[in-house]
């Protein structure tokens, strides 16, 4: 194999064009740029701390907004947030792969703490679930209560007038949701006018604006985007609406990983008069979206909290960072990427896959040319493998290898999950078969034109070995340039093994989604532009080297 190499190596730089070497040499150049642009923008601290929390607070911008507060005071903390429904936030947690949760059902809440799982769960916040739906009101829903809507909506759905949208995902939101259902005594299961999307909050409202339908949405996603639908509120202002939000920390006995020293400072800036403070004023379009809650839960009538609040009451006397400097201002917009940020982005991205694709070109090209050169037993069902491996589904690759490096999974103990690494491991497996695919398909193609004639004149192995090499040089580096864009727009797995971490483990495909999914059209589109000029910029040189290759 290293002989291979070596023939490899001899064969392509010797008679390689000198434009096609200055690509691969700017290639280099640029890879290298992008680690330097992802470090310089990727400066973390010595301590991670993973927060798992629902969708609901991710959508509205208040983690954004709170933790360059808490960064400010605490650099050696890194805090990325993975935006999950309640119920897999708390799974995520369960295994170890989140130091600290911020979840809305206290069902699961105190379930989670009761198995071992979690520590010190208390009320931090709290906002109200609203309904809203079409603003022509099919199901003629207002001006009753909750049953009363819920009982319109369904009645309407029967006639085939209107449908709900159940956001299906395990979040606070759905199981609060489910629940209000239940306590009308109306089945919704298999019923056609109950959609579920298995979307988070925004999502599922552009979808009830699409299809004319109701929803139920926690107040403070509604007004970071009710400026933006056609939507009208119809429940509210019930005490069966009240959505409490709390914090707990991941039990290091049962991961012994944990961050516990990080997710405790940033639960003591949570529940800090300045942390309850900036809840408590941030806002959208001059509305506040949660309001403070620490200490006070039987206020909303919750049961009291005493033994939690009095344990996080001795850290905040202890905190030696009480104080938070920083301007509170009133967020006009939740989501914005700067010029720095996007610098990072498309760094990570030609980062993550110009890595998978040079370690997946050093395996594949060999493996490829070896299926095609030597004659062994097993041959064809190697090749019918390596074609099988080509063609799965990116999301497949993701999940397994998310299974595989979980804290509770074979790799866990190398704490690979949600970090650049184990993106490119994911693009790895998914850009190496393409590569060995493709070079054994060119290989065997040159193989079957020259194999009889250069045997005729007395070659050896090894010049037979250069020679067919030689010929398909132009179809190797298509494959590796084919296999890079390839890689370069995926998302599928990249957003499983990566967590979709902002600031750490975005991508261009995971930014674009991330923009379209928070509203950001004009953005996901700049980020789409990208993307389709490089892309471009890929099928050019491809298109360039199969004319010269005729």
């Amino acid at each position: 194999m290293k002989g291979f190499y070596r023939y490899v190596y001899i064969v392509i730089t010797t008679s390689m064009p000198s434009r096609l070497k200055l690509g691969i040499v700017a290639f280099l150049v640029i890879l290298t740029m992008s680690y330097g642009l992802y470090v310089s923008n990727n400066r973390h601290p010595n301590t991670s701390l993973h927060v798992a929390t629902g969708t609901s607070i991710y959508d509205s911008g208040l983690l954004d907004y709170l933790i360059p507060f808490f960064e400010e005071q605490n650099e050696e903390i890194v805090v990325s947030i993975i935006p999950r429904g309640t119920g897999l936030a708390l799974e995520m947690a369960k295994r170890g792969d989140a130091d600290m949760v911020l979840v809305h059902n206290r069902d699961l809440e105190e379930q989670f703490v009761s198995e071992g799982f979690g520590l010190y769960r208390t009320s931090v916040m709290y906002n109200d679930f609203v309904i809203v739906g079409p603003i022509d009101d099919p199901a003629a829903t207002h001006g009753k209560d909750i049953g009363g809507i819920l009982r319109a909506i369904a009645s309407a759905g029967k006639a085939d007038h209107t449908t709900f949208i159940s956001r299906a995902d395990k979040s606070g939101t759905h199981l609060h949701e489910r629940s209000l259902w239940d306590q009308a005594g109306i089945p919704v299961d298999g019923r056609p006018w109950y959609i579920e999307t298995a979307q988070g909050a925004r999502t599922s409202l552009l979808i009830a604006e699409e299809r004319n339908s109701y929803t139920l949405v926690d107040r403070g996603t509604w007004n970071a985007f009710k400026s933006e639908l056609r939507l009208s509120v119809f429940g509210e202002n019930e005490n069966l609406l009240l959505n409490p939000y709390s914090l707990i920390l991941t039990n290091p006995l049962q991961n012994p990983t944990t961050n516990s020293e990080g997710a405790k400072a940033f639960s003591v800036f949570l529940l800090s008069e300045k942390g309850q403070e900036l809840i408590g004023s941030f806002k959208k379009d001059g509305e506040v979206l949660f309001k403070p809650l620490f200490g006070k839960a039987e206020s909303i009538g919750l049961p009291p909290e005493v033994d939690s609040v009095s344990f996080w009451n001795s850290h905040l006397i202890k905190s030696s960072n009480p104080t938070v400097r920083g301007r509170i201002t009133d967020e006009s917009s939740v989501f914005q990427i700067g010029p720095s940020e996007l610098l990072g982005i498309i760094g990570i991205s030609f980062m993550v896959t110009g890595i998978a694709t040079v370690i997946g070109a050093a395996i594949g090209i060999p493996l490829g040319a070896m299926m095609g050169l030597r004659g062994f037993r097993g041959q064809n069902s190697l090749a019918a493998l390596v074609n099988t491996l080509a063609s799965i589904p990116p999301v497949l690759v993701g999940l397994l290898l998310y299974l595989l490096l979980s804290q509770q999974g074979t790799l866990g103990p190398l704490s690979l999950l949600f970090t650049p690494h184990a993106m490119i491991l994911a693009q790895l497996i998914i850009i190496t078969p393409i590569i060995a695919s493709m070079v054994y398909t060119s290989v065997v193609g040159v193989n079957k034109l020259v194999k009889d004639q250069i045997v005729s004149l007395g070659a050896s192995t090894r010049q037979l070995a250069t020679k067919i090499v030689t010929e398909a040089k132009f179809s190797i580096v298509t494959a590796i340039l084919l296999a890079f864009g390839r890689g370069i727009s995926e998302v599928g797995a990249v957003m499983l093994v990566g967590g979709a971490l902002r600031g750490e483990t975005w991508t261009l495909t995971v930014a674009i989604f991330q923009s379209t999914n928070q509203g950001e059209i004009g953005l996901a589109i700049i980020l789409g532009a990208i993307l389709l000029v490089l892309a471009y910029s890929i099928n050019v040189t491809v298109t360039f080297l199969r004319t010269r290759n005729r």
